[in-house]
């Protein structure tokens, strides 16, 4: 977000008129990664879900991803799994908020 743009600025401080069109075009190539790279894995998720489909009928939709972790990971790795998790959403909430 605006940090990243001014990390960008600070990148390319010429004075050149080249220099917004440069930008942009570094931004829009960088959100094209992360764009790609998110469909990846969501797809991933997806895929993961769908074929232990059968394990997690009961299972609370908002639960799903702990349970699905549960069921790849086993109980040990699957905490650690929880707690990413658990931190990409505070750090998504806190970008939210600020």
């Amino acid at each position: 977000s605006s940090v990243v743009l001014q990390v960008l600025e600070r990148g390319l401080q010429t004075v050149d008129k080249n220099n917004h069109k440069k930008m942009i075009f570094m931004t829009l190539k960088a959100g094209c990664i992360g764009i790609s790279l998110l469909a990846l894995t969501y797809l991933g998720f997806s895929y993961v879900t769908a074929h232990h489909s059968a394990q997690l009928e009961g299972v609370a939709s908002e639960e799903v991803l702990g349970a699905t972790a549960l069921l790849v990971l086993g109980p040990y790795a699957s905490i650690v799994a929880c707690i990413a998790v658990a931190l990409a959403c505070l750090t998504t909430a806190i970008a939210l908020a600020a």
